[in-house]
Formats: structure tokens, C-alpha cells, sequence
């Protein structure tokens, strides 16, 4: 089964409109309905600041998967420049004298890119070591981000990093927390100040909580 999601502000309030579909069937017509309605927006940015990357890097550091939805995704001019990866990490909480596993993270990844931002991740697993066929995958424009900040939580004793990104039309405002390696700290970093320097946000900052 499949999925997919419109989010919109209705009578002052987040709402969401939502459509079920056979995967098998309507994933690749889905896929190439969101892609055109990219494309006629266009980009953000014509000429990028930074060096774009190589979509062949990005998916080289993703696992098949999630590539496997995003690239219905990407109109042919869209150009990546950054990329923030997450990792399936879990950890054994005691439950009854028992270890019980607890996942944290589940494999992801974050583009930005000349059109905005693109997210993809794997549904959260039930077990360590099993397959998941299930990925969320989201598109948001640079003219829905009012706000960017890095993050450190602690869940089950562990720290993990995370790119909260304030999503908002008027005065409706969502948040919207992304983990991250630890490898993708400077790239994280970089994100920020990029979404600052370019008039994306109306505030950036950096908190720990």
C-alpha cells in the first residue's frame, strides 16, 4: 500500500489531506505527478553559491531503498549541494530484567538542493537486522522554512543530533525534526548558515536541549 500526503494550512490550522493507493501500481504515477509539479515551480536558485554535488554521490551513500524513491522525485534540473545522512542505530533498555531492543534512528537521508529540500527515511523497524519495505519520502520548498536550529536530545541515555526545521505559511507553524550522523555534523552546520545567507529563513540558531 501507498500513500500520499498534501500538507496545508486549513481554517488556521495544520491539515492534511491524504490518498491510499496500490504501491504496485501507483507509486511510479505518483512519483512522476510530484516531480512535474516541481519542475513547473522551478528552482529556488538558478546559479548555486557552492560547488553542486553529483547525484551519483548521493545515492552511492544511500541505501537502494530510499534511492529507489526519491529519483522519481527529481526533475533533470534539480542539483544537490548538501547531504545530511542518518544511520539504523538501536540500543538494549532494560524491560523486566530483560534487554529490549529500542530503536533510534532508522536509515535517512536529507538533500538540499537548488529547488529546496527533499527527506527520505525508512519506516521504523520492529526488530533489529529485518527488512522494511516501508520509506516516507517528503518535498519542501525554501519558501515554507521560517526557522533552522541544531539540536542534541537524549533518548535512552544516548545523544542524538537533529536539524529542526520550522515549517510555516502566516502564522501556522509545524516542526519538523530530522536526525543526523555524527559525520554530518559540518554539513549540518553549513545547511544552516546557507538557509541564513539566503533569505530563506526569518531566524537561525543553534540550541542544545
Amino acid at each position: 500500500m501507498g500513500w500520499f500526503s498534501i500538507e496545508f494550512v486549513g481554517d488556521g490550522r495544520p491539515s492534511s489531506a491524504k490518498l491510499f493507493f496500490p504501491a504496485a501500481t501507483g507509486m511510479k504515477y505518483f512519483g512522476m505527478a510530484l516531480q512535474k509539479y516541481r519542475s513547473i515551480n522551478g528552482p529556488a536558485y538558478d546559479l548555486l553559491p557552492v560547488q553542486p554535488m553529483e547525484w551519483a554521490e548521493i545515492w552511492r551513500r544511500t541505501p537502494k531503498t530510499v534511492v529507489d524513491h526519491l529519483k522519481p522525485l527529481i526533475p533533470g534540473e534539480e542539483l544537490p549541494f548538501i547531504m545530511l545522512r542518518c544511520s539504523e542505530q538501536w540500543i538494549l533498555r532494560k524491560r523486566q530484567r530483560k534487554g529490549v531492543p529500542a530503536y533510534l534512528s532508522t536509515n535517512g537521508v536529507l538533500v538540499s538542493t537548488n529547488f529546496g529540500l527533499i527527506h527520505a527515511t525508512e519506516e521504523p523497524f520492529t526488530k533489529p537486522e529485518t527488512f522494511n519495505f516501508g520509506i516516507n519520502a517528503c518535498c519542501i520548498a525554501f519558501d515554507g522554512l521560517k526557522s533552522a536550529q541544531l539540536l542534541e536530545k537524549s533518548m535512552y541515555g544516548k545523544t542524538l543530533r537533529f536539524l529542526r526545521l520550522k515549517i510555516a505559511r502566516g502564522d501556522v507553524a509545524i516542526d519538523f525534526d530530522i536526525p543526523f550522523d555524527p559525520s554530518s555534523q559540518t554539513d549540518a552546520e553549513n545547511l544552516v548558515h546557507f538557509l541564513a545567507r539566503g533569505g530563506c529563513l526569518h531566524d537561525f540558531s543553534k540550541h542544545i536541549i
